[in-house]
């Protein structure tokens, strides 16, 4: 292994240690009363029959994309499709924190 190729691998487990740390941080930024009022809101607007546009620009614009493709094919199924996904994001990276609240 080159000095190169040994310097990235040990940087690898700081970096992903520090990504963790942002990511807990912002999902514990998130009250959950809000993300489930965000679903009922866009529940309802698609119920009225009204269009929702889910935007991001980069990585955020492919989770954007997800989150719309799945919630069409939910939401003839499930009233609150939006929050389903969106808790799902939530668990599958860790959740927020307990006891956290925006």
């Amino acid at each position: 292994m080159s000095d190169a190729e040994a310097s990235e691998s040990s940087e690898l487990p700081v970096a992903l240690s520090q990504y963790s740390a942002r990511l807990a941080d912002a999902l514990g930024s998130v009250s959950p009363a809000s993300l489930e009022q965000l679903a009922r809101d866009i529940s309802a607007a698609w119920s009225a029959g009204r269009q929702v546009f889910i935007c991001g620009n980069g990585g955020s614009a492919a989770n954007a994309i997800h989150v719309a493709t799945d919630d069409m094919q939910i939401a003839e199924d499930a009233q609150m499709a939006v929050g389903h996904t969106l808790m799902q994001v939530l668990q599958g990276a860790g959740g927020p924190r307990a006891g956290a609240h925006g």
